[in-house]
C-alpha cells in the first residue's frame, strides 16, 4: 500500500433499544494523520440525544425532539460544542427548527 492510501475501521452496536454506541478510526499509512471518533445516541419517549468525542478533543452533543400537538409538526434540535484543546474558544450552542414534513 502507498502511503497515500488510507483505512477506515468503525465499529457499532445496540447494547440495548434505546442506546446505541459507535465509533470510527481513520488513518493513513504515513505515519501523520489518524483520526478517532467515540459517541453514542440514546433515545426516549421525548427525543433523542447524540453526543461523541473525537481525538481532537472536540465534543459535540445534540438534543432532537418532535412536537405535533399543534397540528404542525416540529422538529427542533438543540445543539453544543466544546473544544478543550483551545480552552480560550467559546462554547457553540444553537437551536434549529423544522416546521412541516422534513
Amino acid at each position: 500500500m502507498s502511503p497515500k492510501d488510507a483505512i477506515s475501521v468503525a465499529f457499532l452496536t445496540k447494547p440495548s433499544q434505546r442506546l446505541q454506541l459507535f465509533s470510527e478510526l481513520k488513518g493513513n499509512f504515513d505515519g501523520q494523520s489518524s483520526h478517532f471518533l467515540a459517541g453514542f445516541r440514546l433515545r426516549f419517549l421525548q427525543g433523542s440525544v447524540t453526543g461523541y468525542m473525537d481525538s481532537a478533543y472536540k465534543c459535540c452533543s445534540t438534543f432532537t425532539t418532535s412536537i405535533t400537538e399543534s397540528g404542525i409538526p416540529l422538529k427542533i434540535d438543540w445543539f453544543s460544542m466544546i473544544e478543550f484543546a483551545h480552552p480560550r474558544k467559546k462554547c457553540n450552542f444553537g437551536v434549529g427548527v423544522t416546521v412541516g414534513q422534513g
